[in-house]
């Protein structure tokens, strides 16, 4: 009656799921639970509260923080100062360092140890397989 145009796979959805539902579900739920139980005061400001639960570097990293830390951090006025601009790129640079002059040579070496194990003796491919975890 149908024909073959109708096949159907039970249990395969096409649902695109945004990345990182559950993060911002639990994060709510973190709020929801401290103002509950009386630990802050509601947030009253919706930019505050929208930083608060959209808080990039959080979301790419975790944990989950608490509102009752992070929102009245949001009140303090900071003011930009040559000090604080020059440790951040001080940090940067030392990052980029890091990542360009010592990780990714080490990665060379851990992934030709790992790719022809059978080639390496076994402190060869022990010590590959630590710089592999520290390098991840």
């Amino acid at each position: 009656m149908f024909g073959n145009s109708t096949k159907y796979l039970i249990g395969s959805f096409n649902i695109l799921m945004p990345l990182g539902v559950s993060f911002f579900t639990f994060k709510l739920i973190s709020y929801v639970v401290e103002v509950h139980r009386a630990n802050i005061q509601p947030c009253r400001d919706i930019v505050d509260f929208g930083i608060y639960i959209a808080f990039f570097p959080t979301i790419m990293s975790g944990p989950i923080d608490r509102p009752g830390e992070f929102i009245p951090q949001l009140k303090e006025v900071r003011k930009a100062n040559y000090a604080d601009f020059a440790e951040g790129a001080r940090r940067i640079v030392w990052g980029m360092f890091l990542k360009l002059c010592i990780a990714d040579r080490l990665t060379e070496y851990t992934s030709t140890v790992l790719g022809f194990y059978g080639y390496h003796n076994s402190n060869s491919i022990l010590m590959a397989m630590v710089l592999a975890v520290f390098l991840r």
